[in-house]
């Protein structure tokens, strides 16, 4: 057997990890299901796969394995175990027997759109990688999360490399970061959770090492190839993975479409091998949730190899500083300022002033508006007013000088 991600497969299983362990995931979830009032809504975290108690969402360090029954054995040799989780779960796996997402409102929680392929006939998956790129950060506000990843799925468990923007109670924040995690009747996730930078080359496998008896030994593994940095967990779990997730796009508490990558995310080089090793080329099924609040123009693209999600580019939010009251005798600059966007932009002033920079100048001789349009590479537009009072009694403004 030939495969595609031998070489970079030998650097993922070669790269050392670190033995940094963190505390148990805790997050406040205020907006947690009613039906999670076992303890209080507070109990309760965010992770790729729903929302779980916080007592069954478990951080293993680097260089640790974990048994089929949840006991964790340490690079040294040390074992604990984890403890059965004992409540409710509230997973966002989408049903897809009925190839559709079920809505959630009034903002977007769990998964608005992904690509899938199944194996039929008691068929496994045993293996599939994937390369995408970090995209440039949206904006976040307070505790919005944005996950996105392949993975091989099962009927109740999933697999996942993962890329999150936003600020967990244990990790994250206004940055990008990544690790690896499985979830099903408990969730695990690798540590310590690394932030990674727009731009970096991302590439994620998931591997079945060996299977014997029911059971497979996975390796979950996420590497920042431009950082040479990876996170990663080995787990015995069942070989029940026949659904491959190509890509998929699972945000929490977003309001706004500007919250999320201006230009979306791509994934490329995918790879599937089945439980004979031989290589599968998927016939991707697209699913996109058209009922949550805000509709963000959700799609997806995709060839064997590769699923683009794509979001509704947000138009530009344009800003004008600089003086409202100027002397007649001044000479004074206005400056646009635009969030979000995509880069680069083109200006167009017109009212009281013309002109086609970031940046106008001149004086103004009477009363009226200063008007700036922007166009962005995405060919959105926005714009701004700003009202320019001409007054003898004009204030100073640095932004002004004496003709």
């Amino acid at each position: 057997m030939q495969r595609s991600s031998l070489s970079l497969l030998a650097l993922v299983l070669a790269i050392g990890c670190g033995d940094h362990p963190l505390p148990v995931s805790e997050e406040t979830v205020p907006d947690g299901p009613s039906e999670a009032r076992v303890g209080s809504q507070d109990d309760y975290v965010i992770t790729p796969a729903g929302r779980y108690h916080r007592s069954c969402v478990h951080e293993i360090p680097d260089g640790a394995r974990v048994s089929k029954d949840r006991r964790v054995e340490l690079s040294d040799g040390t074992t604990y175990q984890l403890p059965t989780c004992s409540y409710p779960i509230y997973r966002n796996l989408p049903d897809l027997s009925a190839k559709r997402i079920e809505p959630h409102s009034p903002t977007t929680n769990g998964w608005v759109e992904f690509a899938w392929d199944i194996l039929y006939g008691g068929d496994q998956y045993r293996e599939i990688s994937a390369y995408w790129t970090v995209p440039e950060a949206p904006y976040h506000y307070d505790d919005q999360l944005y996950f996105s990843f392949p993975g091989l799925q099962s009927d109740s468990s999933i697999i996942q490399p993962v890329l999150v923007y936003g600020e967990h109670k244990d990790f994250g924040g206004d940055y990008w970061s990544m690790a690896s995690w499985i979830c099903g009747p408990s969730c695990i996730h690798s540590t310590p959770y690394e932030s990674v930078s727009a731009g970096d080359s991302i590439y994620g496998l998931v591997t079945a090492v060996s299977c014997a008896s029911g059971d497979c030994q996975w390796r979950i593994r996420i590497l920042d190839v431009s950082k040479s940095v990876l996170r990663g967990l080995v787990v015995t779990d069942t070989e029940d993975y026949h659904i491959a997730i190509g890509g998929a796009v699972e945000p929490y508490r977003l309001t706004s479409c500007a919250q999320y990558p201006v230009e979306g995310i791509s994934y490329s080089g995918i790879t599937l091998y089945d439980d004979n090793w031989d290589q599968v080329t998927p016939g991707w099924h697209k699913v996109v949730n058209d009922t949550v609040t805000p509709l963000c123009d959700f799609d997806v693209d995709y060839t064997t190899t590769a699923v683009d999600l794509l979001h509704d580019t947000w138009p530009p939010g344009v800003t004008i500083g600089g003086p409202s009251i100027v002397h007649p005798d001044w000479s004074c600059y206005w400056t646009s300022s635009v969030s979000p966007g995509v880069s680069p932009y083109s200006y167009t002033w017109s009212g009281v002033l013309s002109g086609t920079g970031s940046s106008v100048w001149g004086t103004v001789s009477s009363s009226g508006d200063l008007r700036v349009d922007v166009e962005d590479a995405a060919e959105k537009t926005g714009y701004a007013y700003k009202w320019i009072t001409v007054s003898e009694s004009a204030p100073y403004h640095p932004n002004c000088a004496e003709k």
